[in-house]
């Protein structure tokens, strides 16, 4: 799925030229549909490793023109509708954990049909919810413009690389870790993962109201300090409830 977002941020600008943003929106939407599918009825895993970077390269299709969707009409406000919008998301994701951890505790052979419930609200989101205006397409591609960047741009770069990673991280690490430690079952170890989603949307929502009292540089130092106590206490804990509590922080650090 890391790979799939890679390759999903350069293939989404020639999505938008050919066909819009609004289109390239649901051509991820169906990309997605197809993935979750091959992943629910795939047994081999080399299969459902391909299924995934299908599913992966969808959604991640999606997230990419939300974002510019959302810059463009808000505008001098996308800050703050971007981060909400991606607050909302996260109960989506919250959503999904818990529907599959659900049937994986009670029963562990049909997690993957967990997956499906997507698949009607993608429908219903296409037939009722969807612009039915043309959207302008731009079909010619120019060439991006080549020119040094400065240091203080790939510094900044590294630091958002560094960002994503840590929740992609987390997300794909924190069930197995949980599991090893509290010898929680598989199945409430995913669910516990919720908590991180959980930490996730309320710090999307609330983290911009309550964080632009304080300078940039306070700002920093609070999210930082709220991921590194998150991370470690998750590390040395033990115990489930703790272990909750910890992705909660580290959710609410890394939104």
């Amino acid at each position: 799925m890391g790979l799939a977002s890679v390759a999903a941020g350069f293939a989404t600008p020639f999505f938008a030229h050919r066909f819009g943003r609004s289109n390239s929106a649901w051509i991820g939407i169906w990309i997605f549909i197809a993935g979750l599918v091959a992943t629910t009825v795939s047994r081999p895993v080399q299969l459902t490793i391909l299924a995934a970077f299908i599913a992966g390269f969808g959604v991640s299709t999606v997230m990419n023109t939300f974002v510019t969707q959302m810059s463009a009409h808000f505008k001098e406000k996308a800050p703050a509708a971007v981060s909400q919008g991606n607050g909302i998301s996260s109960v989506g994701y919250v959503s999904g954990t818990l529907i599959v951890g659900s049937i994986a505790v009670f029963e562990p052979s049909y997690w993957r049909l967990g997956m499906l419930v997507a698949i009607p609200l993608a429908f219903y989101l296409f037939f009722f919810l969807r612009e039915k205006e043309e959207a302008k397409v731009t079909t010619e591609i120019t060439k991006p413009k080549r020119r040094k960047l400065s240091l203080q741009f790939w510094l900044a770069w590294i630091g958002f690389v560094g960002s994503i990673g840590t929740e992609f991280s987390t997300l794909f690490w924190a069930s197995a870790l949980v599991e090893d430690r509290t010898r929680a079952s598989a199945a409430i170890s995913t669910v516990a993962v919720m908590c991180f989603g959980i930490g996730m949307g309320l710090g999307r929502w609330y983290g911009g109201r309550i964080l632009h009292r304080f300078s940039l540089d306070a700002q920093l130092q609070i999210v930082l300090a709220l991921q590194f106590f998150g991370f470690f206490a998750l590390w040395f804990s033990h115990q489930l409830i703790i272990s909750l509590l910890c992705l909660f922080v580290t959710g609410s650090g890394v939104s």
